[in-house]
């Protein structure tokens, strides 16, 4: 488990480096009618971590919850653990996914007299890679239900092994999924 926990976190670190590949996926979700609700909180507090299956490792779970609440900070919200508005939780997941490719297709043929000599060439080809996920949830402290749902999904970029940039790249996830929050 703990091997599993360690690759997802590898995972969302590589795919986040730079944050900004085309291929980088961000969504929010909410329910528009509670648009003024969300705007009008002021305070929070973070949610316990995740379970195993879907919790990063220590380094990279201290990182996310120190970009989360200095995104929110920056956006004017206090942190405070008596009676917060809304609670701040996370997840991270990979899923390996595959792409096809069709390459060229060559034919030569020769033929008369009723025989015939064929050759062909084709190809086509797959490539399996991850997809990392970052989620980031927001939660109605009082009627304890999820309001806000933040996500960035983005392939893998191998062979990332500074830590500042492996931070660099959380720091933007958070930013840019935290931007869409309070939606306007």
């Amino acid at each position: 488990m703990k091997a599993v926990i360690a690759h997802a976190a590898w995972i969302l670190c590589a795919l986040l480096l730079g944050c900004a590949p085309a291929s980088t996926r961000v969504y929010a979700d909410y329910n528009p009618e509670t648009v003024p609700e969300l705007q009008s909180y002021r305070t929070y507090d973070l949610l316990p971590p995740p379970e195993d299956d879907f919790r990063a490792d220590d380094i990279t779970e201290e990182r996310i919850l120190r970009f989360v609440e200095s995104t929110l900070n920056e956006k004017s919200f206090q942190k405070t653990s008596v009676n917060p508005d809304f609670l701040v939780g996370y997840f991270v997941t990979t899923q390996a996914k595959i792409t096809g490719s069709s390459g060229p297709s060559y034919g030569i043929g020769f033929g008369g007299g009723g025989t015939a000599i064929g050759f062909g060439f084709g190809g086509s080809g797959a490539r399996v890679y991850e997809e990392g996920t970052l989620v980031i949830d927001i939660v109605d402290r009082q009627l304890q239900k999820l309001v806000w749902r933040g996500t960035i999904t983005a392939p893998s970029a191998p062979g990332i092994d500074d830590p500042e940039k492996r931070a660099e790249g959380i720091k933007c996830a958070v930013e840019r999924v935290l931007e869409r929050f309070p939606p306007q």
